[in-house]
């Protein structure tokens, strides 16, 4: 390595270890850095700060795990593992150079996460920053980012779901690079043959299977210890929020051109009337029968008129999910990471 380079590695240290301290980050117990780039020509130096000040129990064990994609050939690998510790003193800052680092892989993205001392086991410890850098050349650096945090809930709880000592960040993945893309738009194309919900609930099994531990057991079974619902559910959850939203002036759509009210259809005041139900569109062609307008009325009038009138969406969210248990674990992440 030049003289050029060791000068801008060590400047990249400096730049980012300042990083680190600055203001914007979000301070968690896992951090996922979505890439590193050790190829030829380029430099990728990962930061990672241990924010806790206190001398008594500010001192952690953090484990960098490497998911390679390609090796130095350019052969594309199945995901392999490799993994460092390394330990963090209170207010400490370690960065690395990947390449050096890991020197089996070529391309991939790492997560670093915090490991009880003693039993080198996944503990809560909400104090952990970062920051990534990739320099392509020694002329310009490519981007620099902050990594996804992801707090854990509860002081020093070992974060592992199925309590086998390992670090489950499947589901933290899934629910950062995978979930919003099967989530976007939902309202709009929200499916309503029974072949395509499946094949979209495919994703989600699929993940939760991917969980250490989990893989023999049914899938209502993962989803209750994931702490997760269908993406179905999700989906109904989201057309919900979002006939409340319009309701109540939130969005700047005109209801008038998406809904009829039962007191538009007769001037008697009736129990539906006074409590402003929707009323259903007659159709023929299911593409209409399930478009968001008439889907959502049933599901809409079922709820309780508390429900429906809440004072605000965050009083809406929370009375909707509450209703029943099936809902309202989700809203607990008890002992697992959320973004």
């Amino acid at each position: 390595m030049s003289t050029i380079q060791h000068a801008l590695i060590a400047c990249a240290l400096f730049l980012t270890a300042g990083t680190a301290f600055a203001g914007g980050h979000t301070p968690g117990s896992l951090l996922l850095f979505p890439e590193f780039d050790n190829r030829t020509a380029n430099v990728t130096l990962v930061t990672v700060t241990n924010t806790n000040g206190s001398v008594a129990n500010g001192t952690v064990e953090v484990e960098f795990v490497y998911i390679g994609k390609y090796d130095h050939a350019g052969t594309e690998l199945p995901c392999l593992e490799f993994n460092r510790t390394h330990v963090l003193t209170p207010n400490d800052t370690l960065t690395v150079v990947t390449s050096a680092h890991n020197p089996q892989q070529q391309q991939g993205y790492l997560y670093v996460f915090a490991k009880d001392r003693v039993t080198h086991q996944p503990i809560v410890y909400n104090h952990l920053i970062g920051n990534v850098v990739t320099m392509q050349g020694i002329e310009s650096v490519d981007f620099s980012m902050n990594p996804v945090s992801f707090a854990g809930i509860g002081d020093g709880v070992i974060t592992d779901v199925d309590g086998d000592g390992n670090k489950d960040v499947v589901v933290g993945l899934f629910k950062v690079f995978v979930r919003p893309i099967v989530e976007s738009a939902g309202p709009a194309w929200s499916p309503f043959e029974k072949q395509s919900i499946n094949e979209i609930e495919k994703v989600q099994r699929r993940a939760t299977r991917m969980v250490p531990g989990l893989g023999q057991r049914n899938y209502e079974e993962r989803l209750e210890i994931c702490k997760l619902i269908t993406l179905e559910q999700r989906r109904q959850r989201g057309d919900m929020i979002l006939v409340y939203k319009m309701l109540n002036g939130f969005t700047h759509i005109d209801t008038e051109n998406f809904f009829t009210f039962t007191s538009q259809r007769h001037d008697v005041m009736t129990r539906s009337a006074v409590n402003n139900l929707l009323v259903a569109e007659r159709c023929h062609l299911d593409v209409r029968k399930h478009f968001f307008s008439n889907r959502i009325v049933q599901e809409w009038n079922s709820l309780p008129i508390e429900v429906r009138d809440a004072d605000c969406l965050n009083s809406f969210k929370i009375l909707y999910f509450g209703r029943n248990r099936t809902t309202f674990f989700y809203c607990t992440y008890l002992h697992c990471y959320e973004s």
